[in-house]
């Protein structure tokens, strides 16, 4: 209930709607439940989002901070007290932190094609992503035909790409290497191509191609 201060003989006590809470009802107003709690009109008060923090403060609950995930969106950024909640990351962005309070944008390697809680993902084996804050698959890009990452994920440069066993280096350039397809009298009985060593012999062999 919330006591109305009006003339003497027009005292009341009124209840609070079920869509606001009361902190403390001999001092405080009647609020609006923001979008992060709900609220039954008394000073019960339940965060919406599972170990968000809030306050009371001067007979209004502040959000203090978000779990991992998530985002505070509070009268800190100039947002109304009555619409204070934790917002899962934008896609592009995310936060591992055990306690969160902004996201940040995926790094280089990484993409988030969708908002949530859950953290970017590497770029697979065999592709790169040179860009931060990456919304989709198709910011990691392909090794050129015939290379590959060497099992490696997450790759942030086109220099992570390198010619596969049974290629050899053709040429290499600002835009990236070119491999071409071992010559079969170059194959190796590793199944390495000669053509990657120096010296275009095969291990143990001292012959040059």
């Amino acid at each position: 209930y919330q006591t109305q201060n009006t003339t003497h003989d027009t005292q009341a006590c009124h209840a609070c709607l079920e869509s606001q809470y009361i902190i403390d009802p001999d001092e405080d107003a009647c609020e609006k439940c923001p979008p992060g709690l709900e609220c039954q009109g008394d000073h019960v008060v339940v965060s919406v989002v599972e170990n968000a923090t809030w306050s009371a403060e001067n007979g209004v609950y502040k959000l203090q901070s978000c779990p991992w995930g998530y985002s505070r969106r509070s009268i800190d950024d100039g947002t109304a007290a009555d619409q204070q909640k934790c917002e899962p990351c934008a896609a592009g962005t995310e936060c591992v932190l055990e306690v969160c309070e902004t996201c940040s944008h995926c790094a280089a390697g990484k993409y988030k094609d969708a908002a949530g809680t859950q953290a970017c993902r590497n770029c697979p084996q065999n592709t790169y992503n040179p860009n931060t804050n990456s919304k989709a698959f198709a910011n990691c890009l392909p090794c050129p035909n015939g290379a590959d990452t060497d099992g490696l994920d997450g790759r942030t440069s086109s220099d992570a790409c390198q010619c596969g066993d049974r290629y050899y280096l053709a040429g290499a350039g600002g835009s990236g290497i070119s491999c071409a397809s071992c010559p079969s009298g170059a194959m190796c009985n590793t199944g390495v191509c000669a053509l990657r060593s120096q010296d275009q012999a095969c291990p143990g062999s001292s012959d040059s191609i």
